[in-house]
């Protein structure tokens, strides 16, 4: 009960179209790479 308290406040997300763990994990860094990418430009 006290965790669920303090918890309350986080959404959290589960993988739905991306796979779990390091699969995840290398799109994220992917997509945040590719941002910098076009900022730079």
């Amino acid at each position: 009960a006290r965790l669920a308290f303090y918890l309350s406040d986080f959404k959290l997300l589960f993988p739905q179209r991306l796979p779990a763990g390091d699969g995840g994990l290398s799109f994220g860094q992917g997509v945040i790479a590719a941002a910098r990418a076009l900022r730079e430009v």
